[in-house]
């Protein structure tokens, strides 16, 4: 069906104004709607008299959000379950049935691990999909993700999918796949692939290198070359553009002078002309408005700006409402706003709004809950993520007297991650172990430091045969914290939150009051597990000095705290291995292992504590008959691949999950080359003593580089290619001369 040809054919019968009403969102979704003296869903004047100002609405975000920003919880009247189609109806019905075209709104919202509404399903953050290994696996999660949106009348949920982890002082490390762009773009193609198998559309988010702002400064500016934007950057972009995503939301960052919502080079050259995005790009909240100094203090000209370069909707600016003012002093023409009305409208058409804009209310959504499905994938997910990094025979634990330690064990939020909204039934860590017969000991709070003395912890440790320690991060917003108008932390007031949007840090120490309470533990010669949850790497050099075994858990979700004693007690071996590098010290950083050149300081190497792709097993594997195909030069611009085979085998008596990889060092061409890159791997089950055949195939996409021409191109060259268990970690390396 031609939706193009429809959406044209819309726009001829619109007023200027009416277009803007469709580029402009300056309404915060979960403001449209308050409650009568009956508990029921009203729509609040002010939102009706902004639907009525422009005629309609085109995009609305976060009707449905709950979290403190937002001050939509269970207590003050947020939207929940059993109400999601009756409340999407009502502020459907006044759009369509109030305005002259009565063209529906189309519903955003974001669910970066879940949507952020009340009785929704949490899942592992991005950085614990990373470390899982398994696009497989992730988009089983983004296709539980889009389904549960759609019934809710959601049709672009937003996924964090674009950001690179490459300074682990940003506060919005946890929802970066990784610091690796083979690995993210295989995340980013699998959540495409997720949400279309649901049926629904995607908005993937930021665009572009809102990971590497100096300094780690969320929002800050990005002091990048062309080719590190293209090498690290841009490949997870045209993974899930080319997997076929809706919505692009560019991001707050600039890149070399250039904010991203201004660059017509970023937004049009490159991602529509050369990567070949047909969709609608979404301004970030608030972003349009920063460009205020870009544009002479002049608010007018900031949508304008804005829309010229390629941006086709606001969020929450004021700027874009400013259009109609813009088109008559010149800052932008009207056809360039019909070209960006034409593309929202088109997907209006594609996704069905436009013939059915109304939900049947008849429980879906609660029904979709009730299932299950969700619930069993976050758990399997969760599973996947956690990283094994050390284990001095200790795991998996047995029938032994556990000791449970830790203030961030009992409470849900320390697991959930950012992004997060009030949750009910769910379990904690701390319910978990009790539930089979472990002692709980509070030991350390966030805010209070150590909160037990030495005769409690003497007592309590010597009825325990493991101890089971709970130490890292916070992402835990709460209700007296204070936000800015983009909903990010602006001062934590309440609970501790040293991760998450707004939380960016200097240094990536745990609590003293962790390591103090840990290094009192090892005195007393008991087996001690520690168990890290953060949504960030870092320095856990004296922790996994202190402890015998080191798990990470990241921000595992909501069925995190079942899937961390089935692992710790070995009824899941499905571990997952590092999307990152951990350092010894934040004075190493930049650490990621893809570094062009490194040299060590005076006082310490350049070596990471722990590597990118390493994770233990409670199985062992290895690796035989080794076999590869060469290509010509010719034959590899032609499409042909140089093959990379062999048979990998469980040599233990536990079932497990290798994961293989390959890395390719190049040298010659035009230009210089990373040390190594990570161009192939997978997540391969292995009953014990079982074997499989795994090939991993490397082509022109794998092996091209931005030349000096300012292309991408292949010239002759020495490839040395590594195979093995982590990128410090071969068992197996050859060079080959492709000519």
């Amino acid at each position: 069906m031609d939706y193009a040809a429809k959406a044209k054919a819309l726009v001829k019968k619109m007023t200027l104004n009416e277009k803007v009403g469709q580029l402009a969102q300056r309404p915060w979704g979960f403001t449209a709607y308050t409650r009568d003296e009956n508990g029921e869903i009203v729509l609040t004047e002010e939102f009706k008299q902004y639907v009525l100002k422009f005629g309609g609405l085109g995009v609305l975000y976060g009707y449905f959000r709950s979290d403190p920003w937002s001050q939509r919880y269970y207590k003050t009247g947020g939207i929940v379950a059993a109400e999601r189609e009756k409340a999407y109806n009502i502020l459907q019905k006044f759009v369509v049935e109030n305005t002259r075209l009565g063209i529906p709104v189309l519903m955003a919202g974001d669910a970066p691990h879940g949507r952020q509404v009340l009785d929704g399903v949490i899942y592992p953050v991005s950085l614990n999909v990373g470390c899982s290994f398994n696009p497989e696996a992730y988009a089983k999660q983004t296709e539980e993700i889009g389904r549960e949106s759609k019934l809710g009348g959601v049709y672009v949920p937003y996924l964090s999918v674009f950001d690179m982890a490459i300074d682990p002082r940003w506060g919005r490390f946890e929802e970066c796949f990784s610091e690796d762009p083979y690995l993210a773009s295989k995340m980013c193609e699998s959540a495409v692939v997720g949400m279309h198998k649901a049926d629904n559309m995607v908005c993937c988010k930021h665009y572009l290198a809102q990971g590497s702002a100096v300094g780690a400064h969320n929002g800050g500016i990005s002091n990048l070359g062309e080719r590190e934007v293209r090498e690290i950057h841009l490949p997870p972009v045209q993974a899930a553009v080319s997997a076929g995503c809706e919505f692009i939301m560019a991001t707050y960052s600039e890149i070399d002078g250039e904010p991203c919502h201004a660059s017509s080079y970023y937004l049009k050259t490159v991602l529509r002309d050369e990567l070949g995005f047909s969709g609608v790009v979404c301004a970030d909240g608030c972003a349009v408005d920063q460009l205020i100094d870009f544009c002479g203090e002049d608010i007018v000209k900031t949508g304008a700006v804005a829309v010229r370069a390629g941006v086709n909707c606001g969020l929450w600016d004021e700027g874009m409402t400013h259009l109609e003012e813009a088109v008559e002093k010149g800052y932008v023409t009207e056809a360039e706003i019909d070209e960006a009305v034409c593309l929202l409208l088109e997907k209006k058409f594609q996704c069905g709004l436009m013939e059915n804009p109304y939900l049947p209310e008849n429980g879906q959504s609660v029904k979709y809950l009730q299932s299950g499905q969700g619930q069993s994938v976050a758990y399997d997910m969760a599973c996947e993520s956690l990283v094994l990094l050390k284990n001095q025979g200790v795991l998996p634990l047995k029938k032994q007297r556990v000791l449970l330690i830790g203030g961030n064990l009992d409470n849900i939020y320390y697991m959930l991650g950012d992004y997060t909204p009030e949750k009910k039934d769910v379990r904690t860590i701390r319910e978990i172990f009790e539930e089979n017969g472990a002692t709980y000991l509070q030991g350390w709070t966030f805010e209070d430091g150590v909160t037990v003395s030495e005769e409690e912890l003497a007592l309590a440790v010597s009825k325990a045969d493991v101890i089971v320690f709970g130490a890292g991060g916070s992402s835990v917003r709460d209700f007296e914290s204070i936000y800015n108008d983009a909903g990010a932390i602006i001062q934590a007031k309440g609970k501790y939150m040293d991760c998450g949007e707004g939380c960016d840090l200097a240094e990536l120490k745990l609590k003293s009051c962790q390591l103090e309470l840990l290094q009192k533990l090892s005195a007393y010669n008991k087996p001690i597990v520690s168990i890290v949850l953060a949504g960030r790497a870092y320095v856990l050099t004296e922790l996994s000095a202190y402890s015998d075994a080191v798990v990470w858990c990241g921000y595992p979700g909501q069925e995190g705290a079942k899937a961390v004693y089935d692992t710790l007690f070995g009824a899941r071996n499905a571990f997952g291995r590092l999307s990152f590098s951990m350092p010894k010290s934040v004075g190493q950083l930049p650490i990621y292992y893809n570094y062009k050149r490194s040299t060590s300081y005076v006082e310490m190497d350049d070596k990471p504590l722990y590597a990118f792709g390493y994770g233990l097993s409670y199985s062992a594997f290895a690796y035989s008959d080794i076999a590869v195909t060469e290509k010509s030069l010719a034959d590899l611009k032609a499409g042909e691949k140089i093959e990379v085979s062999f048979t990998v085998k469980n040599v233990s008596d536990c079932a497990g999950k290798a994961v293989p990889q390959l890395y390719v060092y190049r040298s010659g061409g035009t230009v210089s080359h990373r040390l190594k890159e990570l161009k192939g791997f997978e997540k391969v089950t292995l009953a014990a003593g079982e074997s499989k055949r795994v090939t991993f195939r490397l082509g022109f996409d794998e092996l091209k580089e931005w030349s000096i021409l300012k292309k991408y191109e292949m010239y002759p060259h020495r490839l040395k290619l590594m195979l093995g268990n982590a990128s410090n970690d071969f068992v197996w390396q050859t060079t080959l001369e492709v000519k």
